[in-house]
């Protein structure tokens, strides 16, 4: 096994990151995905929407299961002699729970400190992996989009099929200083509330799911560490 089950002061802690678990094997993104949106699913059905075939999806999901990604249940048959179907489901040790972060920065236990220090960095860098991949996923398709605009009325087929109506994409940008990003951080509060509220109390239609994602960077201090690292090697 090459997940520790010893358990930090507070944080579930791994030999590998998830980043190096997840990257083992290039299937193993797309049945994270899968099992996010649809929270349990045997092997065929994750076959099925990863176009692979059943054998292949067996050993990367044995092996999720081996490194602690994933966790599976047996389902309970009636009928004898039918072979039961293997359900898969996100191990919930790792979607670790947001700790309570006045009393961990208010401890003088040095060991507590540093866990959550370690927590915290780990939760960036989930974040910026799934943005990265996501838009890895995203450009190749784009392209290949942008290949097949032979003529107008082709361009408007797309368009209509694709991006029309709810289904548009849009992102935002936008700089703000720290007097701003205070105000703003206070309306994000609320609308993120409301937002995992909604979420809760409605069935995922999975057949019309969405992601939402967003972000914000401190740009002087990511300059100031650029520079600083940059200087070692000078």
């Amino acid at each position: 096994m090459s997940i520790k089950k010893e358990i930090k002061t507070f944080f579930p802690s791994t030999e590998e990151s998830w980043e190096e678990l997840i990257d083992k094997h290039p299937l193993r993104y797309d049945v994270w995905m899968i099992l996010q949106i649809y929270h349990e699913k045997h092997v065929s059905d994750i076959a099925k929407l990863t176009k692979r075939n059943k054998s292949t999806l067996s050993r990367v999901l044995r092996s999720m299961e081996e490194d602690g990604l994933v966790l599976s249940r047996k389902e309970n048959l009636l009928k004898e002699g039918k072979i039961p179907a293997k359900y898969y489901r996100i191990n919930p040790e790792i979607q670790e729970e947001v700790p309570d972060f006045e009393d961990i920065l208010s401890s003088n236990d040095p060991q507590k400190l540093l866990n959550f220090y370690e927590y915290e960095l780990t939760n960036y860098q989930k974040a910026i992996y799934n943005g990265k991949k996501l838009l890895d996923y995203l450009n190749p398709l784009l392209n290949h989009l942008k290949d097949n605009l032979d003529d107008i009325e082709e361009a408007k087929q797309i368009y209509a099929k694709y991006w029309l109506n709810i289904s548009r994409p849009w992102f935002n940008l936008i700089y703000l200083d720290e007097e701003c990003y205070e105000k703003f951080f206070d309306i994000r509060l609320e609308y993120m509330l409301k937002l995992e509220k909604l979420a809760r109390e409605h069935k995922l239609d999975t057949n019309s799911a969405f992601i939402y994602f967003d972000f914000s960077l401190p740009l002087k201090s990511i300059f100031e560490l650029k520079k600083q690292e940059k200087q070692k090697y000078e």
